[in-house]
């Protein structure tokens, strides 16, 4: 082959090469794939255009300034890259993969997953490494949303184990308290008959009496927790919604966190309304949303080395009936105001909470038709207004204690 020959091979072969590079480049270029090659010497040598979807930069500005992946690297990842970078310096055969966060040009972060795999020829020389970077941000999040929905799908069937327990519980303690009951009432009816001259001079009669008494008070505190329990386990929220007597649920539901209140050293203030505010909803719900307000106020003073208080006001205002809920605890951060009806969200150490309390309080609220806001500042407190639409008047009860 004469040199006229051999150069037009030349000329040839670089037509070829050159049709093969522009394929290459169009197919890379029209790939959401951010792909780019570093020649042996460690420069960076070709860029597809996705680098300024992925990160918001041109290929230009990688071009201009080499190190501008580093630059905008999410600090908390640095070490990845430069563990990745030492790692490839050898320049062996061998294929990483890495995932690091991005600081994209409009602020957002990024998630990247990376891949570059060494190149060689037939003789084993070091052309270079091809890299691709993948946006991966949105698989991530939906990944993420899963594993929240399966978690709570969990949590969901634990609490319904939880009431279906507590339904069976409560049935079976209220079969015998029955019995119990009953026949402390025929001993009540009975001691005007024992208050005869001849058994009162035989024993105590009147403290006897105080027996009875103390014990058809425990047997009545029992029905009435027992009552709690069913009302708690008790089907949707949204079903079968009636008038509620809101001042009586929060009486009821005080009673019931007493014991584990005054344990606390927590003192239950309450101050009700005297027009009675009815609500249209389910009585079991409603005393869920009281009680989770109530721990949820008791915990937040965990902290608290002084006077531990909660005050519960109910309140009509217009075609509204209003629940309120104050602490003296430390205050929600300004951060988490947004955060806190959010499922699983907490600030407890692990174990000391599900994260669930507020968010089973906002979407009852929800189903309701009624809201729930909070007012807050570290180291003030909070205080929680539930409103919901009142009801049709009902006769009212003759009477109302509230104390823990």
């Amino acid at each position: 082959m004469d040199s006229k020959q051999a150069a037009m091979e030349l000329e040839r072969l670089y037509q070829d090469l050159s049709v093969s590079e522009q394929k290459f480049k169009t197919v890379a270029d029209y790939t959401s794939n951010w792909e780019y090659w570093i020649n042996p010497s460690g420069r960076l040598e070709w860029m597809s255009r996705a680098c300024q979807k992925v990160t918001g930069y041109a290929e230009e500005e990688f071009f201009k300034d080499q190190h501008l992946l580093e630059s905008i690297t999410h600090p908390e990842d640095a070490t990845i890259i430069r563990d990745h970078l030492i790692s490839i310096g050898s320049n062996a055969p061998c294929t990483e993969e890495i995932e690091f966060r991005i600081i994209h040009r409009d602020g957002t972060v990024r998630q990247i997953q990376h891949t570059c795999q060494s190149v060689h020829d037939a003789s084993g020389n070091y052309l270079g490494r091809r890299s691709a970077n993948r946006d991966v941000t949105s698989q991530k999040q939906a990944e993420k949303e899963k594993h929240y929905l399966q978690a709570q799908m969990l949590q969901s069937a634990k609490l319904a184990s939880i009431g279906t327990l507590a339904a069976g519980v409560a049935h079976e303690i209220n079969n015998p308290l029955t019995i119990l009951l009953g026949n402390l009432s025929v001993l009540v009816e009975q001691v005007p008959i024992w208050m005869k001259p001849e058994f009162r001079e035989r024993f105590d009669v009147l403290a006897f009496q105080k027996r009875v008494q103390h014990m058809e008070e425990a047997g009545n505190r029992i029905a009435a927790i027992i009552g709690t329990l069913l009302n708690y386990s008790r089907g949707d929220c949204g079903t079968y919604p009636c008038a509620v007597d809101l001042n009586q649920c929060v009486v009821e539901t005080v009673a019931f966190c007493k014991t584990l209140l005054q344990k606390s050293g927590v003192e239950v203030v309450c101050d009700l309304a005297p027009e009675r505010p009815f609500i249209v909803g389910n009585i079991g719900c409603l005393n869920q949303v009281v009680m989770n307000l109530l721990t949820n106020a008791r915990d937040a003073m965990d902290s608290v080395t002084g006077e531990r208080k909660i005050v519960i006001r109910t309140r009509c205002q217009g075609d509204l009936s209003q629940l309120i809920v104050s602490d003296d605890g430390a205050g929600i951060p300004g951060a988490d105001v947004t955060k806190i009806f959010d499922p699983f969200f907490s600030t407890k150490s692990p174990g000391k909470g599900t994260g669930l309390g507020l968010s089973i309080v906002h979407t009852i609220i929800s189903k309701w038709e009624g809201s729930i806001e909070v007012q807050s500042k570290p180291g003030e407190g909070a205080t929680f207004t539930v409103s919901l639409k009142t009801a049709a008047a009902l006769p009212k009860a003759s009477s109302q204690k509230c104390a823990a």
